[in-house]
């Protein structure tokens, strides 16, 4: 029972803090709010299991949100061109090129990983804005409308693919080679090496998926606002870092699941309703995020001392 609890604490901690919201705020329990609970838990629980992706193999993807904005940008403008569904085929296959090429970098070139997602950050983001024309581009497609309001009672429909992608992911990642040996590259990449495991290859891959993930969010994101532009990701990293590295990933790879994600992303999602139910002002929840990171990449280190110390 120990280990159970132990092993799901983040999801207790989500349904202590649902209980307490639900008793205290009458306005936690109507419907509205509890859509709008899971249209924000959808885009961001993608994002960040795109970041989790990364950090599998103990990459951090700063670039998730130039990514994520760039894919919304294309999705908006594909829309009347190609229809809603090709259009999120295609703007995800241009973020997961964007992936193939971050990949490629810091696998074979042996490139900074750090230096090269900050750069792809900026000239990402720089596309994104061009593409949009320094503006927003706005959807108005009868069958898009039809997708985005979608939904079984309060739950958005986008929110069940969410969970099927999770589902798969954590299949992926659990019950095949390849997602053991994604893990055994994050633990040791020297020593995966050493096994006969390709780690270049499965960096390669490992952040392609990671972008392709990011862009679906972008495309998910878009749908829930009816418009995209460039600068709609800039704090995608701090928004979706916290909720990735409290359902289990660290910083230094190796670790993480697709369930994790979703407890994270929970968590802070709920974090930011109780601040909004109490009227917290707009820069405080922003001061507040800021902390919630700062102690996350306090305690993550504390562990990982703790760990290595004789």
């Amino acid at each position: 029972m120990k280990d159970v609890m132990k092993k799901n604490k983040m999801w207790l901690v989500g349904i202590v803090m649902i209980f307490l919201l639900a008793v205290t705020r009458p306005s936690f329990r109507t419907s509205y709010n509890i859509n709008g609970i899971f249209l924000s838990m959808t885009p961001n629980g993608v994002v960040a299991m795109g970041l989790m992706i990364s950090l599998l193999v103990g990459k951090i993807n700063i670039a998730i949100g130039s990514i994520m904005s760039m894919t919304a940008v294309i999705f908006a403008l594909m829309v009347p061109r190609t229809g809603v569904f090709g259009a999120a085929v295609i703007a995800v296959l241009c973020a997961a090129a964007v992936g193939v090429l971050h990949g490629y970098l810091i696998a074979y070139l042996r490139l900074n990983a750090w230096l090269v997602a900050m750069a792809l950050m900026l000239s990402v983001k720089g596309v994104a804005i061009q593409l949009a024309g320094s503006g927003s581009v706005q959807i108005q497609d009868a069958l898009f409308s039809k997708v985005s309001e979608a939904s079984l009672g309060p739950i958005p429909a986008s929110f069940f693919l969410y969970l099927l992608l999770v589902a798969v992911v954590d299949f992926v990642l659990y019950k095949t080679q390849f997602g053991r040996n994604l893990f055994a590259v994050g633990g040791s990449e020297e020593v995966a090496a050493a096994c006969g495991i390709n780690a270049k290859w499965l960096t390669l891959i490992a952040m392609t998926l990671s972008a392709a993930v990011t862009g679906l969010g972008g495309v998910l994101l878009t749908t829930r606002l009816y418009s995209a532009n460039g600068n709609m990701g800039t704090s995608t990293v701090m928004t979706c870092l916290p909720m990735v590295i409290l359902g289990g990933s660290t910083f230094t790879g190796g670790k993480g699941s697709a369930k994790g994600t979703v407890a994270g992303c929970l968590i802070i999602v709920l974090i930011t309703t109780f601040m909004n139910l109490f009227n917290i002002y707009i820069h405080v929840q922003t001061m507040v995020q800021g902390f919630i990171l700062l102690a996350i990449l306090i305690s993550d280190k504390y562990f990982a001392n703790k760990k290595i110390k004789v």
